[in-house]
């Protein structure tokens, strides 16, 4: 994998990053260091690091002393793992919300993930190919929506001849059935009550 560092739509997604990061505080979480230290080297997440730790252990404890607006994780931790950490931050700072990067990208992973309440969820591997998959995560949480990439939605079995019969209950309504595909597509409130 190459990474373009200075192409021109790599610099609109930093700058729409910069933008969307706007008077938000994050906590990062990832249980590789050296990850860990780049993430909180990156410039448009200057001022707004509140902390930054390896382990689940460590994220609960400073969420319960400074709750960030958005954390950012993995879901390989030094010590825990990253689904449990999400379904945890959702009792104790019920209003933080969570963009979780996946290097386990298997269907039992994103379930976990979903189930956890994760609002967003983007694999390691389209970070290079994945067509802005990050900002367009920061974009739909922004929007207090979720964002879950086609290739996360076809790992958990969403996309395909029928979805909602796989993972829906049959008495579901057709206005239900198309807040679930806002929720999917990172639609706010706002626009899923604008639909119709």
């Amino acid at each position: 994998m190459k990474l373009n560092h200075v192409s021109p739509a790599r610099a609109i997604e930093e700058d729409e990053a910069r933008s969307l990061l706007k008077g938000q505080t994050i906590g990062l979480v990832a249980g590789n260091p050296l990850l860990l230290a780049a993430m909180n080297l990156l410039e448009f997440f200057r001022g707004k690091v509140l902390w930054a730790v390896t382990c689940e252990k460590e994220a609960l404890q400073e969420a319960a002393v400074q709750a960030p607006d958005l954390v950012i994780l993995t879901d390989e931790l030094e010590q825990g793992y990253g689904p449990s950490l999400i379904k945890e931050l959702k009792t104790t700072a019920p209003n933080t919300h969570t963009l979780i990067f996946l290097a386990k990208e298997t269907a039992v992973v994103v379930e976990e993930c979903l189930e956890a309440g994760a609002e967003g969820i983007c694999f390691n591997s389209n970070i290079s190919d994945g067509d802005g998959d990050f900002v367009k995560a920061l974009r739909a949480i922004a929007k207090r929506g979720v964002y879950y990439p086609e290739q996360v939605r076809k790992k958990a079995g969403y996309v395909g001849a029928n979805p909602f019969a796989m993972v829906l209950p049959n008495d579901i309504t057709e206005r239900e059935k198309e807040v679930l595909v806002g929720l999917t597509e990172g639609l706010s409130n706002k626009e899923l009550t604008a639909i119709r």
